[in-house]
């Protein structure tokens, strides 16, 4: 059902980046403002860039799946003003992703939990990078 070890690795993962990162700038504390640049762009590909596709991958899959299954719903999900549907509705997804309707279809619960699952990393991840930002750069 839910792909649960993903997720695990990928907390793993960011949770070992993320320490490697700080241990690295305190023990390089002579750095300059480039080297700090570079580090702290390495930590972003190591950490962003595979849950953003992760999380993307998921949301195409409920997405297409919704589109071939329950098309008057895709039209609603995807529907923008003056444009009409098939654009990314942004506010429309996310109120259906939370939404307990499921569509009396089990495969769009499990999309939909899938899709889920991986929020709450890519949440993380957005708001630590500010953050650690901060430490990297302020270390004294």
């Amino acid at each position: 059902m839910v792909q649960k070890t993903n997720v695990r690795t990928y907390w793993i993962i960011w949770f070992a980046a993320t320490a490697c990162l700080i241990v690295l700038r305190l023990l390089f504390r002579g750095l300059s403002d480039g080297q700090e640049n570079v580090m702290f762009v390495v930590y972003l590909i190591i950490t962003w860039t595979p849950i953003v596709v992760k999380s993307k991958f998921e949301s195409e899959k409920l997405l297409n799946y919704i589109k071939v299954q329950h098309r008057e719903k895709w039209d609603y999900l995807t529907w923008i003003p003056i444009w009409g549907s098939g654009g990314h509705n942004g506010f429309r997804i996310m109120a259906f992703l939370f939404s307990k309707d499921d569509l009396g279809d089990p495969k769009v619960a499990e999309l939909k939990s899938n899709y889920k699952c991986f929020r709450k990393p890519l949440m993380t991840v957005f708001f630590s990078v500010p953050i650690i930002f901060l430490l990297i750069k302020n270390v004294y």
